[in-house]
């Protein structure tokens, strides 16, 4: 689990407006949620911990905006 935040953390651009709300992490992927402010920002995310050794493939679960239209929901599940 230490890995797993540790991977998230680096991989993760700190110029990226992003809160996560939800992480459930299993036996063999981690699925994490939450918001931030455009579409790129959730690519950039995905791409980045693409190239992380610990995860074997990275994929948008989905991606849509809130009610109010100014944040980008999104969920992205990690295979290990």
């Amino acid at each position: 689990m230490v890995g797993i935040l540790n991977e998230l953390s680096r991989r993760i651009p700190g110029g990226i407006d992003v809160q996560f709300t939800r992480m459930v992490i299993g036996d063999d992927s981690v699925v994490i949620a939450g918001d931030t402010d455009t579409f790129n920002s959730v690519d950039t995310m995905k791409n980045r911990l693409e190239t992380a050794k610990i995860f074997e493939t990275v994929t948008i679960v989905s991606t849509n905006k809130d009610k109010a239209g100014n944040r980008i929901r999104f969920r992205l599940k990690l295979k290990i």
